[in-house]
């Protein structure tokens, strides 16, 4: 009984059905192409990268793709020209990226841990909740990099479903009050 009441408690997709998943591309308002993990892996083969995982206080090596040659792929060179990534996760949150970090650091899309594991994170950061990371997860190659490690945990985001390109400068018609 306790089993089956831990089982709907971790309601975690097994890596076959994230490897299912597609993940959409916009192109600053229009889908572009919808992508599966193995479509990904075409564009550009996984690797092994180690990363210091923030949210778990620790080392973690992931599988995963490099960003920079899918985002060329999917959208041609002009998303070095956007201002901002935005990822939809499963839940709806949307946090954007700046393109010139991505530009600065090397960024990967993670879809498993390389030992095997369940794709989750306890989240030292939130009361230790168990986060289940997949379909894709944002990570850093923070090893060598003080300044991504001394930013924290951001602009990682999991569970992603959407990467989209935002060209347009936010809050263009507002103005100060008089």
């Amino acid at each position: 009984m306790l089993c089956g009441f831990l089982a709907g408690a971790f309601p975690f997709a097994p890596v076959s059905a994230q490897n299912d998943a597609s993940i959409e591309f916009d192109g600053g308002g229009q889908t572009v192409k919808a992508l599966s993990l193995s479509d990904l892996g075409a564009i550009a083969p996984a690797v092994s990268l180690k990363v210091f995982e923030i949210h778990e206080n620790k080392e973690r090596t992931y599988r995963a793709f490099p960003a920079r040659p899918i985002f060329d792929k999917v959208f041609g060179k002009d998303w070095e020209k956007a201002r901002e990534i935005v990822f939809t996760s499963a839940d709806g949150y949307q946090p954007s990226v700046p393109v010139a970090k991505f530009l600065a650091h090397d960024a990967y899309l993670a879809f498993a841990y390389e030992d095997g594991a369940p794709f989750t994170l306890t989240n030292r950061l939130k009361n230790d909740e168990i986060v289940q990371l997949g379909s894709l997860y944002l990570v850093w190659d923070n090893i060598n990099s003080k300044a991504l490690r001394d930013a924290g945990a951001v602009d990682m985001p999991w569970q992603i479903k959407r990467v989209a390109l935002k060209f347009e400068i936010p809050f263009t018609n507002m103005s100060l009050p008089p």
